[in-house]
Parts: C-alpha cells; structure tokens; sequence
C-alpha cells in the first residue's frame, strides 16, 4: 500500500498554521547543502545531509526510535520473501536498508552522536571482544587455559 505522504503530513500538521511552518521549514532546508550529489560521502556527511529530511515536527525519539524498528520489520520482511523464494536480492531490499540508514543516523542525531563516531565505537567494542576471546561463531566466549 502506498501512502500519501503530502496528504499525511497536512493531517499531521492540522493544528500548525502554515506560515510558521513554512517558515520553519525553509530555515531548516537552509542548513544542509542541497543533494544528490554523485560524490562518494563519509558517515558524517551523509548524517548530516540526511537531517534535511526530517520534518521538525517529527524531530523526537520516539517517532525516529519507531521508525527504525518499523524499516527494520521491513528489511527482515523483504528478506523472509528472499528465502521463500517470492522476492530478490535487488534495489527495493537496497532502499529499505537505506530506510534504516536514515532512521538510525538522525536517532543518533537526536543524541548527539556523530555515525562516524558511533561506527568507531562498535569496531573498538568488538576488537575488545575479540581480544576476551569471544568467539563469534558460536557467540560463546573461548575458554582460557
């Protein structure tokens, strides 16, 4: 089902008088260079050009800690149909990982963190586990002797 995301918006914005809104909006447009650009980008760049997306009234976590569980759903969904043989490995599993790209870099936004960062962070934590001796395939850890 295809949703009509400029009907769904007016719904949205029902009690927010236009203007302001515009205004809001054009503010915030004006913060992030405009896109597509064909120029490979680093985590941070794309965090930052990706916020231009995010209407400020949804601008919380909850709405963006939802909506990367729901992309999630979606990427898992896509990839059951994989299995079952009734989808492929194409641009429509592509655009959902993208999706939870989005969502997971303006949450990170939200709290302050960059995904360059975040992404240095996981790579730390899982060499420090490496090195404790778990072992990744069986997710257990290695007994020392």
């Amino acid at each position: 089902m295809k949703i009509n995301i400029k009907k769904l918006l007016v719904e949205l914005l029902g009690g927010i008088d236009r203007e302001d809104y515009e205004k809001e909006r054009e503010a915030w447009l004006d913060l992030v260079p405009h896109f597509p650009s064909t120029d490979p980008l680093t985590l941070n760049q794309y965090q930052a050009k990706a916020a231009k997306y995010l209407a400020p009234k949804f601008r919380d976590r909850e709405y963006l800690a939802l909506g990367l569980a729901g992309e999630t759903g979606e990427v898992c969904e896509h990839i059951k149909k994989i299995i079952r043989g009734t989808a492929l490995i194409d641009d429509a599993l592509m655009e959902e990982i993208g999706d939870v790209l989005w969502f997971l870099s303006q949450l990170a936004l939200f709290y302050n963190m960059s995904l360059e960062k975040v992404a240095s962070n996981n790579l730390y934590k899982l060499y420090n586990r490496e090195k404790e001796g778990f072992l990744y395939e069986t997710g257990q850890r290695l007994r020392r002797q």
